[in-house]
């Protein structure tokens, strides 16, 4: 890690890395399950910025965060914006048609969300936007609708349209 101060960074990687080294152990973002620290952020986005580029991620590729506000939320920020991809931050409200219409203008390359949000089943709300089982078969997506979009991630995997986190993780390590 280098020695400058978080003020003094002018790329998102270096400020990631002057906020590790400036901060350590202190919490950066807190919720009521989970802690994140400065020094858990820089690693934990490190892994996934590596794992994005090893599958295609890169400069100018769109991931769209469905989210809630939190540690997961941090991290994948912090590592899609590391490598120079752009984050769609997404509206937890949204509702299936208004999800298809991001999904389709914002041209994801991938989307990432977890299953449940205070009480929103994320699944069923993708699930529903992309047309539903008939049409989601493998992870490796191709729909029409979605041109660009190749991959959902969610932090936990049950369906076979879907990957998850430690597939990316995996990856990066």
């Amino acid at each position: 890690m280098s020695r400058i101060h978080p003020h003094e960074a002018t790329t998102v990687p270096q400020w990631i890395d002057a906020l590790a080294e400036t901060y350590r152990t202190r919490p950066c973002v807190a919720s009521d399950v989970d802690t994140l620290s400065y020094f858990d952020l820089e690693r934990e986005s490190a892994f996934l910025a590596r794992g994005l580029l090893a599958h295609g991620i890169g400069k100018g590729s769109r991931v769209g965060l469905l989210l809630g506000n939190g540690p997961a939320w941090v991290t994948w920020w912090a590592a899609v914006s590391r490598i120079g991809a752009v984050c769609v931050p997404m509206s937890t409200f949204l509702q299936p048609a208004e999800l298809a219409r991001v999904l389709l203008h914002a041209d994801l390359h991938w989307l990432v969300a977890s299953r449940m949000f205070l009480a929103r089943d994320f699944v069923t709300l993708i699930n529903t936007a992309l047309g539903g089982d008939s049409r989601l078969d493998s992870p490796l997506l191709a729909l029409a609708d979605t041109p660009f979009l190749r991959a959902i991630v969610l932090d936990e995997s049950r369906e076979q349209w879907t990957r998850d986190t430690s597939w990316v993780v995996d990856e990066g390590r």
